[in-house]
């Protein structure tokens, strides 16, 4: 059984260890044909996002990112075995789901949010006020 673990980072706390690959499946503005009107180059609006979601996934990014950097400090010490290794993955991927819960998120919606912030200034500025906010 396989599960998707939502990426631990926020836009301000990107370290390259825990940012992820953002792709997307809308076409690029120099992919498309001549016959096709050009994309603008600004970000795609995405799903509307309210102000309690804003806080909801502020809030989860403020309690995941100290407990991946704890999770990755303890799986990258010299001479843990890969079996304490998955068990720590484990662990924290059971901590991150029982954060989300209790932020009102499925992990669906926390990474939607998350890439929506890689990809959209805008928004990613807002997910940075409410962490700075603490609200």
């Amino acid at each position: 059984m396989s599960t998707t673990q939502p990426q631990p980072s926020s836009p301000a706390m990107q370290n390259g260890a825990s940012t992820p690959t953002m792709t997307s499946g809308a076409p690029q503005a120099g992919a498309q044909s001549g016959s096709q009107p050009m994309m603008p180059s600004a970000p795609q609006a995405g799903p509307a996002v309210s102000n309690a979601e804003i806080m909801h996934f502020a809030s989860a990014l403020r309690e995941i990112e100290p407990l991946s950097s704890k999770m990755r400090g303890e799986a990258m010490q010299k001479g843990v075995s890969k079996a304490k290794q998955q068990a720590l993955e484990q662990t924290y991927a059971k901590d991150v789901h029982g954060i989300l819960a209790k932020n009102d998120l499925s992990a669906s919606t926390y990474e939607m949010l998350m890439r929506k912030a890689h990809s959209d200034p805008q928004f990613a500025q807002k997910v940075e006020a409410a962490i700075k906010s603490g609200a």
